[in-house]
């Protein structure tokens, strides 16, 4: 009997059967991704009662989702359908995948809201709806889902503001809520979400499968675009899209909430994030100092502030950070001196371009011209004023300046014959 069917990057072209059900009726995981399938899926997909596993991402497949995938699903837990031409409303009432774990659909033509069906999923563990044409208010119901780890709803149409009850994901390891319309301040509360102030693995059932159990060896990462050998996500930096690897899926933690247009201060909280990896809070319009407390971050790999509206100093402290590889603050408006040292030293003129009041390396601006930072220019005004006041020499000069002066006044008057009368009769009535 056929329990596994690994057939993807095969370039398998044409419709699945549509008796999936007669042919592979015992089938356990299924995996044809990367290859040239079309058409819709078909209804007999529905009838694999076993099945734990369906991967068809990378695809051409179309079609609604509607009833592709109904009531006998209870027994999947491992769904992925990413980057094809689906439509519709996928999370729709016919779904009961109650042991549903990984929910992948990114990069579709579905559209619509999060239904709060997905409250029959409380197993779900990665749940990735980018690209999905998804508006509205992000659900204030997602605490529901316990043991969500990555909540990945980037390039979206959500707006609003993030729920503070996202605060009580307590195991999430990544939030991807970038590219969206998003409005508000970043809530304070999300510096006391557990996974990202101590180690908190990810707990993976081991069920879904010998290849996705291996996402749990320290060699292999986390892969929204491969779940079954490498796993990766994708953040923003810079105005790019990279691939994040390098961290092993089960600690890899990050926050990416750029291109939104989030306001006010950046939470001094943010800095008891010290399993944090990456974040990005790029291109919103945050304003205020950069909060010292970054220099917590002990675990920080790549930090974007760049194209918000950042005032004050860049926190010397922050050179503290050892692991970062990435950094960039270009487009505030910082002033003062860079910190240049340790791992700060690596990185070039384009992380600190468009703030005209930053100096020092790597910039070609020097901090002994009028580029120098308010708090050193105020301290250095008052102790040179002070200083020339204080100087026991600036005394003494006074005094013999005063006599000098008086003096020489005497001398002139004397010259001059009317005065010079004047005081003498003023000097004989004093001895008459």
């Amino acid at each position: 009997m056929l329990y596994e069917l690994h057939i993807s990057d095969n370039n398998i072209f044409g419709e699945l059967p549509p008796n999936m059900d007669t042919l592979f009726p015992n089938l356990v995981l299924l995996n044809m991704s990367t290859n040239e399938l079309q058409g819709a899926i078909p209804l007999s997909v529905s009838k694999l009662q076993n099945l734990i596993t369906l991967d068809l991402s990378q695809n051409n497949l179309s079609g609604e989702m509607q009833q592709r995938l109904n009531r006998n699903n209870t027994s999947l837990k491992f769904l992925k359908l990413s980057n094809n031409k689906l439509q519709g409303y996928v999370l729709s009432k016919y779904l009961n995948l109650t042991e549903l774990v990984v929910l992948l659909l990114d990069n579709n033509e579905f559209t619509g809201t999060i239904t709060s069906i997905m409250l029959t999923s409380p197993s779900l563990i990665i749940l990735d709806l980018r690209e999905y044409h998804l508006f509205g208010f992000i659900p204030s119901w997602l605490p529901s889902l316990p043991n969500l780890a990555l909540l990945l709803l980037g390039r979206n149409f959500f707006d609003g503001s993030i729920p503070t009850e996202l605060c009580q994901l307590q195991n999430l390891h990544i939030l991807d809520l970038s590219y969206n319309k998003i409005l508000g301040t970043i809530p304070s509360c999300l510096g006391n979400i557990s996974s990202w102030v101590k180690e908190i693995p990810i707990q993976i059932d081991k069920s879904l499968g010998p290849q996705f159990r291996n996402i749990m060896d320290t060699s292999n990462y986390l892969s929204i675009d491969t779940p079954y050998t490498r796993i990766k996500t994708n953040l923003t930096i810079k105005g790019a899209t990279l691939t994040y690897e390098g961290i092993p899926f089960s600690l890899i933690t990050g926050i990416d909430l750029s291109m939104n247009q989030l306001i006010d201060s950046i939470p001094f909280q943010m800095g008891n994030l010290k399993e944090l990896h990456f974040l990005n809070l790029s291109h919103n319009i945050l304003s205020g100092p950069s909060p010292e407390s970054f220099k917590n971050l002990e675990n920080i790999e790549s930090l974007d502030l760049s194209h918000n509206k950042l005032v004050g100093m860049i926190p010397p402290q922050i050179v503290q950070l050892y692991l970062i590889s990435t950094f960039s603050v270009d487009f505030n408006n910082l002033s003062g001196v860079i910190p240049y040292e340790k791992q700060f030293s690596t990185f070039k003129e384009s992380s600190y371009t468009g703030n005209h009041d930053l100096c020092g390396q790597p910039l070609q601006r020097n901090c002994s011209s009028n580029n120098r930072s308010q708090t050193q220019n105020g301290k250095g005004e008052e102790e040179d004023n002070s200083g020339i006041l204080d100087h026991p020499m600036f005394f003494y000069s006074l005094v013999a300046s005063s006599y000098a002066l008086g003096f020489w006044s005497f001398i002139a008057l004397l010259c001059n014959k009317n005065w010079r009368r004047k005081i003498f009769r003023i000097v004989d009535r004093f001895y008459d």
